[in-house]
């Protein structure tokens, strides 16, 4: 009898994608041919999907990671071993083995129809629900109206560096052109958070201080080295960034640089994933409704 012939890394490239995160209990929370969006399983504690899966060429990314690759380096990191040892996982247990499909890839583009101030229902009441108010999201962010091949959408978007938009709906998490967001008061203190919605749960917080510092988003923890040229500048450096894996690894990198004062303000929120979460319970004390600092 011959002996069953071991997976070698090209058979494994040949797995679906979202079939092997089904096979191990992940399910999209929305699904069409060309991708497939997840609550990470990487970071399981997130509350909205952001790692997506493209269908057509079988690559992952995780967009609260910064990272992003092929089955085989989402299989080692999920089970935490070498290549080796996902090989032999694969070859004792039973996975899917649908194909992914073998057209020719184009990533779908966003095209930005038009810009204009915040003024659909179904926006008014995301930013209410982000408990964001009104004013504050209209100031700093626009709606944007654009479309994805012959599909219409709107989302609330907030300018970043590379004039790009970091774009947000209830139902959608994206960018025309992914960069760092700046909003300069020319101060020498800086405040840095990750999502555009701490960015603006800093400035409902602090109505009356938040003009006293400058604030970088990150949008991307795949962009942490440029934010960090970026925060050398700074006498005092403030970190908002989120209470997860991710956020704390890169809190603490920032931190072992040592450049400048280096401030970790996590802890006012250490019951929240992240600063928007904190103002959504809305948990925040008179302490925390004075001033940061």
């Amino acid at each position: 009898m011959l002996a069953k012939r071991k997976m070698n890394c090209w058979d494994v490239k040949r797995i679906d994608i979202v079939d092997f995160l089904d096979t191990n209990g992940y399910k999209p929370k929305r699904k069409n041919e060309k991708e497939a969006w997840f609550i990470s399983p990487l970071r399981p504690q997130e509350k909205e999907p952001s790692f997506r899966v493209n269908r057509n060429r079988n690559l992952w990314y995780d967009h609260g990671l910064g990272e992003g690759g092929d089955i085989i380096k989402l299989g080692c990191l999920l089970f935490n071993c070498t290549v080796k040892e996902l090989l032999v996982k694969f070859d004792n247990q039973s996975f899917s083995f649908h194909q992914p499909k073998n057209s020719v890839y184009e990533e779908n583009r966003i095209i930005v129809d038009s810009i204009e101030e915040i003024s659909r229902p179904e926006l008014v009441n995301y930013t209410k629900k982000r408990a964001i108010d009104l004013s504050i999201a209209k100031t700093y962010c626009k709606q944007i109206n654009y479309r994805v091949g012959q599909s219409q959408y709107s989302s609330v978007g907030f300018i970043n560096e590379s004039g790009g938009w970091e774009l947000r709906s209830e139902s959608f998490k994206g960018a025309t052109k992914k960069d760092i967001s700046l909003v300069s008061n020319n101060s020498p203190h800086v405040c840095l958070f990750e999502g555009f919605f701490d960015t603006l749960s800093f400035i409902e917080l602090y109505k009356e201080t938040y003009h006293q510092y400058d604030l970088i988003t990150l949008n991307s923890l795949s962009l942490l080295k440029k934010a960090i040229i970026m925060i050398k500048k700074y006498d005092v450096i403030n970190l908002y960034l989120d209470n997860d894996k991710a956020g704390k690894l890169a809190a603490k990198k920032i931190i072992e640089l040592d450049i400048g004062t280096t401030l970790n303000r996590s802890h006012l929120y250490f019951r929240d994933k992240d600063l928007n979460e904190f103002l959504m319970n809305s948990t925040y004390n008179s302490k925390m409704n004075t001033n940061p600092i």
